[in-house]
């Protein structure tokens, strides 16, 4: 019983660290700038190593626990799509989700010495709204880049209610399928979200950005170094036990055409050499305009 206490200490702890989550966005604008194909995809890793030879490494050593599922065009009606859309306009209103599809995996698999559990949660759909277009200028709006799904969210597959975001599923689970019950302090894991952008707060103006002439395609990137959210240990009669959390979050947004970013907006502009060549252009017929009058005005004295 020791030793399950020790492992409800951690837990709890894990569920007043930092979150946990670990989030690739990819983001890819039409040519016509009316919608956008979203990626999002959120991945953890929970490491728990115990001492080789303990009673929770005798528990945990066989444990292999896997579930993984792929929901087609989830229902509009649903919390899913409904939570996910009201989080977009939660920074940008005029965002609106035309379809979204969900796949989901969990795998935890325990040894001797430690337990790894390694969830992952794919959103992808397109959403309009983004861009607004005038005769001078095309701006696209992505303040939304940053949001954080908080609290249970619950998708159902095969007459099952699977909660794809909050700690607390993903340890309950693998635990649950081994008969682990007695020590899980299910709700303090609740608000422990795992689908958060938070990290890309920062403007998109700060990120990388890379210009491909040859596709006429502007792209901006931003990225993290791996992170360890979370790192406890506790000693027990010399016995060591310890959790770790780790993510690596990155982000990419691409856009037809050449594209400048001011602070989340992105606007579309042309290259300098463009410009030059308008420019140039506009000389050129200038000045066949003028020679066009010099001669009609010159025939018209003879």
């Amino acid at each position: 019983m020791r030793t399950l206490f020790v492992i409800a200490l951690l837990v709890l702890l894990c569920a007043f660290s930092s979150l946990i989550s670990a989030t690739t966005l990819t983001v890819n604008v039409s040519r016509n700038y009316k919608q956008a194909e979203i990626v999002l995809a959120s991945n953890s890793q929970l490491v728990f190593t115990y001492p080789e030879n303990s009673p929770t490494s005798f528990v945990l050593r066989s444990l292999n626990y896997s579930v993984a599922f792929s929901v087609a065009n989830v229902p509009r009606d649903s919390e899913v799509f409904q939570r996910f859309q009201a989080y977009l306009r939660s920074a940008y209103s005029n965002i609106t989700l035309e379809n979204l599809s969900v796949s989901f995996s969990l795998h935890a698999l325990g040894n001797s010495t430690e337990l790894v559990v390694s969830k992952s949660v794919v959103f992808s759909g397109y959403a309009t709204g983004i861009f607004n277009r005038t005769r001078q200028t095309i701006i696209g709006n992505f303040a939304w880049k940053s949001f954080v799904i908080k609290g249970p969210l619950e998708i159902d597959f095969e007459d099952e209610r699977f909660d794809i975001n909050s700690a607390n599923f993903m340890l309950m689970a693998p635990l649950l399928h081994k008969g682990i019950t007695q020590f899980l302090p299910l709700e303090d894991l609740q608000g422990t979200s795992t689908i958060n952008l938070s990290s890309l707060n920062t403007p998109i103006s700060e990120w990388k950005r890379t210009y491909d002439p040859s596709t006429n395609t502007t792209t901006f990137s931003k990225s993290v170094q791996s992170v360890t959210a979370l790192n406890l240990s506790l000693s027990v009669n010399g016995n060591v036990y310890a959790l770790r959390l780790t993510y690596d979050p990155s982000a990419e947004i691409s856009v037809p055409g050449y594209a400048i970013a001011q602070g989340n907006e992105i606007v579309i502009t042309k290259p300098q050499s463009m410009i030059d060549l308008d420019l140039s252009a506009s000389i050129a017929i200038a000045l066949v305009l003028i020679g066009i009058g010099a001669l009609l005005y010159l025939r018209r004295m003879r």
